[in-house]
């Protein structure tokens, strides 16, 4: 939902292209954001609407909507960002982007690399390579095939970054890994 009430009604990750809000008073849609492809993450904040997508697009991008525009405010394309090549197919694109918001940061995670990015302007806070920074392969020790999603959870200055196959702690100041363990030892 969005500052001003609307909210984003039947939306299905990965099968709803077409974003209509709501006005909770008049029940009409009073607004449509039209992605290029079909959005994994949408989240209200304040008045943006942020939209991630990128599985089965080989992208990983997070578009930035002000309500009721009609252009982006602001986008990140992560493939553009970490300079990965630009051929569709290519083996090493980014191609999925999972994003949620703790407080008043975006937590961002596409491959090995987690972003913290203010949403209400676009601008990184810092970033990280986690397979670099624990001296790790992203697959198959973060990653093993299954689902490339992380969550986020935080407690104090501490980032709680959860990989298919790898726990990191992150200073959420600096994302300074502080440390990183198998969750099945």
């Amino acid at each position: 939902m969005l500052s001003n009430g609307w909210s984003l009604e039947g939306f299905d990750a990965g099968n709803t292209k077409d974003l209509a809000l709501t006005d909770p008073k008049t029940k009409k849609i009073v607004w449509t954001v039209r992605p290029a492809h079909y959005p994994e993450f949408v989240i209200g904040y304040k008045d943006l609407l942020l939209v991630a997508y990128g599985y089965l697009t080989d992208e990983a991008v997070i578009f930035a909507h002000r309500a009721g525009g009609q252009q982006a405010t602001w986008s990140i394309d992560f493939n553009k960002l970490l300079v990965k090549p630009t051929a569709k197919k290519d083996l090493n694109r980014l191609g999925r982007v999972a994003v949620q918001i703790i407080g008043n940061v975006l937590y961002a995670q596409t491959g090995p690399h987690v972003f913290a990015i203010a949403p209400a302007t676009g601008k990184i806070l810092w970033q990280l390579d986690a397979a670099a920074a624990t001296g790790l392969r992203y697959e198959p020790d973060l990653y093993g095939g299954a689902l490339d999603i992380s969550l986020f959870t935080r407690d104090g200055d501490a980032l709680v970054v959860s990989f298919e196959k790898r726990i990191l702690a992150l200073r959420t100041s600096t994302g300074t890994l502080l440390w990183h363990m198998d969750p099945d030892t």
